[in-house]
């Protein structure tokens, strides 16, 4: 008798995919998001830029990857590297850099 298989993490996976479709819904809706830091770097012929983006005690990286003339704009999941959500290109995006208290003295 054959028994179904269920992951472990299958509560986790449907948790993270509201999640990122929440985040992907305020993102193309033209929300304003605050970046502290963004990152770039090369992998073979695909130039990435990284950028996480905290909502809530979470986070979230906000990814484009240019390949030649391709280029894939994703929502990715930290805690699932292989679970993320394409968003279509091209894309506005309000990005804002954050503001220390040392600014505000």
């Amino acid at each position: 008798m054959a028994l179904p298989v269920q992951t472990v993490m299958a509560g986790h996976v449907e948790s993270e995919m509201k999640a990122l479709y929440a985040l992907s819904m305020l993102i193309v809706s033209g929300a304003s998001f605050e970046i502290e830091a963004s990152h770039e770097y090369q992998e073979g012929s695909t130039k990435i830029i990284a950028m996480p983006i905290v909502r809530g005690a979470n986070e979230y990286l906000f990814t484009i990857e240019e390949t030649g003339d391709d280029m894939l704009i994703a929502l990715r999941s930290t805690q699932i590297p292989t679970l993320f959500v394409s968003l279509p290109a091209p894309l506005m995006i309000n990005f804002a850099d954050s503001t220390s208290m040392e600014d505000l003295c």
